[in-house]
């Protein structure tokens, strides 16, 4: 059972430091191919982040982030805070 919770208000900036990436996957679209990758902080939350620049990042790295927050989705009951215009420092 997931603890991850949502994560300020859309629109809201926020910042979490010592992130995880637990996934990374993608589809090819419209517009190109869009990455999708998850991350999760210290206390169990969920974020995930779409788009269209191969970050090269890789399940287990760590992470601090930034960004704004799109919107909130419920995915096999796990509440996810999805972000944009993220900004990353590998750590």
């Amino acid at each position: 059972e997931s603890k991850s919770k949502y994560q300020g208000a859309i629109g809201d900036k926020i910042t979490k430091l010592n992130c995880e990436v637990v996934n990374v996957g993608g589809y090819a679209g419209a517009y190109g191919y869009t990455w999708i990758y998850t991350f999760r902080d210290e206390e169990d939350n969920e974020y995930s982040w779409f788009t269209t620049v191969n970050k090269a990042l890789s399940v287990g790295m760590k992470c601090d982030i930034t960004g704004s927050v799109k919107e909130f989705k419920e995915y096999k009951g796990i509440q996810t805070t999805v972000l944009t215009r993220c900004k990353l420092v590998l750590l």
